[in-house]
């Protein structure tokens, strides 16, 4: 990545621990806004998706309850707690890790150099990134980094109130939230020139871009 003179560029960034923070006051107002407009088109069908998982899967849960009921031990804790949540837990790996990649060959495309010019990794708070090693114009850059909350949970969004899903609902909710600080980014990047060349903070402690000045 090239070396950036911090006093000569202009910097829009925000800080990752706050990025997080605020993730989780995101996510209320984006569950509000999508629940309340689900749940007026779809009210007579609140439930069904549990109730349809329930009755295909009738057998399998009567033996897990009934497993957790008789035997009050620590693998039945083990059952109880840590089982879900490990089902979870990899569930929102793989969706992170898609949104990294669908962002990550995004930047690819609009790359002068492809994949040698992005990175992934970590930031603070084990943040997942994905950044480009070389300058982007506006308008590429913005694009980049909202495709994948277009895909991940706008689409979602939409689909969900389209046909009812409760599990789009929480999908699209989770991943609007989660790409939340990329959306602020492009809402900022909207104001500046198009052609203007922009290339990613390094800091481990901010996401962002420098605006290069001629």
């Amino acid at each position: 990545m090239e070396k950036i003179d911090e006093n000569k560029n202009r910097k829009i960034s925000i800080n990752v621990t706050n990025a997080n923070v605020l993730a989780i006051f995101v996510l209320l107002v984006v569950a509000l806004i999508l629940a309340v407009p689900f749940a007026l088109i779809w009210h007579d069908n609140l439930g069904n998706s549990l109730d349809t998982f329930v009755y295909n899967n009738g057998d399998v849960i009567d033996n897990y309850l009934d497993k957790i009921t008789s035997d009050l031990s620590f693998a039945s804790l083990i059952l109880i707690f840590v089982i879900p949540l490990l089902i979870l837990g990899i569930v929102g790996s793989i969706g992170i890790g898609l949104y990294v990649l669908i962002g990550g060959v995004a930047l690819a495309c609009y790359a002068e150099n492809g994949w040698k010019s992005v990175e992934f990794g970590f930031k603070k708070l084990l943040t997942l990134y994905y950044r480009c090693k070389e300058p982007l114009n506006v308008r590429h850059f913005m694009m980049a980094n909202t495709i994948p909350v277009i895909i991940l949970g706008i689409l979602p969004a939409i689909a969900s109130l389209c046909i009812g899903s409760e599990v789009l609902l929480v999908w699209a909710i989770v991943f609007i939230s989660s790409g939340w600080a990329d959306i602020y980014i492009a809402l900022k990047l909207a104001k500046e020139d198009k052609n203007a060349k922009v290339i990613d903070i390094q800091s481990e402690d901010e996401m962002g871009v420098y605006i290069l000045e001629d």
